[in-house]
């Protein structure tokens, strides 16, 4: 172990109890997230040299300014799977995908222990007889120096009072420091020293980087070789099934053909009444639709994926007569490119009606991702590329998305939405009761407004959980960020955004509160 590895080993352990300890996760992540950095770059400056170390490094950082900025849920979640991501490529550089590498750097961290222990293990420094000197240097010295301190404790009366009044100070600090002590926080600093382990040693598990060593993005043919039989014999002939790759692939051809005439006349339905219909009852056609039939198109796309996957693998790409099967794999993910559009229809005549929440904008992002599994499928197609390829490139879409996701505060975006088109919409109060703090401050701003046009007591109302009511999370408000006793490591923007939203709740009870009674009513 280098003697910079252990230093930074127990500062980290340190610090992290400092800045993580009954805070919340916000700058001190940011501040960890690059002192691991800096410590990768110190062991192993060479790594910062590869693209995918370099790509995933600066997702960290964009992830960590949006925890800052938005301090969202995803954001949070972002900044952490990124983390875990980068740590992952600094572990194993070598490795191309990100679910491998995500994969890799948990596997290590659940096998630290017994890593840990075999750093220091080496027979010719810690030999038997090394070891026995060094006990003899240390031991035999503190006996004498105990026999002989018991000698003059009890020759010397001032010594005595000097000696008893040290060990009662000693004693004293060890009772008033071991009452801070739990077990919980003897786990976190138990934590802090493993998650700093995980980032400062390499590990010695390298599965994943032997798996992608000989993985290619292109597919290669694998001819089977026969066998020569013996002089005279004749093999018997095949019975049952033909499983040759021409017999696959005129079931492949007629079983893309027959659910593509099928999709095409559900297609032009779907033209006709969703992307040109107008006379939609919101009460009786967009609920189903959404709620139903949505999931079950979705569910259709992926099949149609997995089907295109079964039969344009190894062989069957190299076949010589399988254009018509080609052509009518493209012309299949054109149909089901419009059925996307016809769902991302549904979903926004749904969202004109009843407004927006998590679920609707969930199925604008999945269906994105769904768009670009199928552009990888048709360069798997086109370009004869391996399943490699496919899970490569689908990961790395995955983990732009869910930076993508952390850009954004997702519950104000929401809640401004709907706000802004309550005059053709109607709003779910009740939804947004049970979204973030931020949403329930504007609620209480923007109250005499929406207890006009709704006639409703917000006091009175409960989100759809049925839990909380909206005047518990105003006083849960004020209780978490008037009395809070969050250090400066817990800062992030939306912190002072909520300052400036509760600047008068500290001095509620002073005789000048009335001015402020509308902020918390």
């Amino acid at each position: 172990m280098k003697k910079v590895n252990l230093v930074a080993l127990i500062t980290g352990t340190i610090v992290f109890n400092l800045i993580f300890w009954k805070e919340e996760i916000a700058l001190n992540f940011v501040l960890f997230s690059v002192f691991s950095m800096l410590i990768n770059y110190f062991n192993s400056p060479e790594i910062f040299t590869k693209r995918n170390v370099q790509v995933t490094t600066a997702g960290n950082l964009m992830a960590c300014f949006f925890l800052l900025y938005h301090h969202s849920t995803i954001s949070v979640i972002a900044a952490l799977v990124s983390w875990i991501v980068m740590l992952g490529f600094f572990q194993q550089d070598e490795l191309r995908t990100v679910h491998r590498a995500l994969l890799s750097a948990i596997i290590n961290f659940f096998k630290l222990p017994p890593m840990l222990s075999k750093i220091n293990v080496n027979s010719e420094k810690y030999s038997q007889s090394r070891f026995e000197r060094r006990i003899k240097l240390t031991l035999f010295p503190m006996i004498g120096l105990f026999v002989f301190y018991l000698i003059f404790r009890e020759a010397n009366s001032i010594f005595r009072e000097i000696s008893d009044k040290f060990w009662h100070d000693v004693q004293w600090f060890f009772e008033t420091f071991l009452v801070e002590i739990s077990g919980q926080r003897v786990a976190f600093f138990i934590l802090g020293f493993l998650l700093c382990s995980w980032f400062i040693f390499k590990p010695i598990y390298v599965f994943f980087t032997a798996s992608e060593k000989n993985k290619t993005d292109q597919l290669i043919r694998k001819r089977k070789v026969k066998k020569p039989l013996p002089k005279g014999y004749f093999p018997p002939p095949t019975k049952g099934l033909d499983t040759s790759l021409k017999t696959e692939n005129r079931t492949g051809f007629i079983m893309m053909a027959m659910i593509s005439i099928l999709l095409v006349f559900i297609n032009i339905l779907d033209i006709i009444y969703v992307w040109f219909g107008r006379d939609f009852d919101p009460e009786k056609d967009f609920s189903a639709e959404v709620h139903q039939g949505v999931n079950l198109l979705i569910f259709s796309i992926f099949l149609s994926i997995f089907i295109m996957i079964y039969y344009f693998r190894k062989n069957q790409n190299f076949y010589s007569k399988n254009l018509r099967l080609k052509q009518m794999a493209y012309f299949w993910i054109v149909q089901n490119f419009i059925l996307i559009i016809s769902v991302v229809f549904r979903n926004a005549h749904y969202i004109n009606h009843h407004g927006l929440t998590h679920k609707r904008i969930g199925v604008f992002v999945f269906l994105f991702v769904v768009l670009l599994g199928l552009f990888s499928l048709f360069r798997k197609i086109d370009g004869t590329k391996s399943f490699f390829f496919l899970s490569k490139f689908n990961s790395w879409s995955l983990y732009g998305v869910l930076l993508f996701l952390a850009c954004f505060n997702w519950d104000m975006l929401i809640f401004k939405h709907n706000f802004a088109n309550r005059n053709s919409k109607t709003i779910d109060v009740t939804y947004l009761i049970d979204l973030s703090d931020e949403v329930i401050l504007h609620l209480n701003l923007n109250r005499d407004t929406l207890e006009k046009d709704y006639i409703i007591d917000l006091n009175q109302l409960y989100g759809r959980s049925g839990y909380y009511s909206f005047k518990y999370r105003l006083r849960r408000i004020k209780n978490k960020y008037v009395r809070d006793e969050k250090s400066v490591f817990s800062w992030n923007y939306r912190r002072v955004k909520f300052d400036r939203f509760l600047v008068g709740l500290k001095k509620e009870n002073s005789p000048q509160r009335k001015g402020r009674e509308k902020i918390v009513r």
